[in-house]
């Protein structure tokens, strides 16, 4: 047999064009941009959920069914409807808190008049106040008894229809 020394094997490596390293740069920043924007949004778009304001919930009262507001977090419940020039007659605000107390409400910055009912954990209506004004401000208004949730109508909803303490509320709060 004769003596044959193994045939060498270049590895021919093809070297990338400028053209195709161009591309392949292109392509990785393409998918790094896409994802760094998708990561953005999603940031602002869970922030402005969370700074645009309450989440909706529906309420239904005797037999009336509002669009309501949802606020749960201590600057949305310190904001609640202050500022705003109305309020639709089938939209509430709906204040949902972690414990039942007896929750003070002022109309601060008001520019129209309110009813506020308190609801305790069972959504019971415990207490009413109907037809506040903007000018009874710093007029506090309590509830006699512990409230969980409590619920801003425009004014005369309450005497409309006949919400007083006793009367059971149905919502959902997100």
């Amino acid at each position: 047999m004769p003596n044959a020394k193994p045939a060498k094997t270049e590895l021919a490596l093809k070297r990338p064009s400028q053209k195709e390293l161009i591309v392949k740069a292109a392509r990785k920043h393409t998918e790094i941009l896409i994802a760094a924007v998708l990561v953005v949004s999603a940031v602002s778009f869970g922030a402005y959920l969370r700074v645009s304001g309450p989440s909706p919930g529906t309420l239904v009262m005797n037999g009336m069914v509002f669009r309501a507001e949802v606020v749960d977090t201590p600057q949305a419940v310190e904001k609640g409807l202050s500022g705003r020039q109305s309020l639709a007659p089938d939209a509430a605000m709906l204040f949902v808190f972690d414990e039942a107390k007896t929750w003070c409400f002022w109309m601060k910055d008001m520019e129209f008049s309110l009813d506020i009912l308190w609801l305790d954990d069972s959504k019971t209506i415990v207490a009413v106040e109907s037809d506040l004004t903007p000018e009874t401000y710093p007029q506090d208004y309590c509830p006699p008894k512990p409230a969980l949730y409590v619920v801003e109508v425009r004014a005369g909803t309450a005497d409309q229809l006949g919400l007083k303490p006793g009367v059971q509320v149905s919502f959902t709060d997100q």
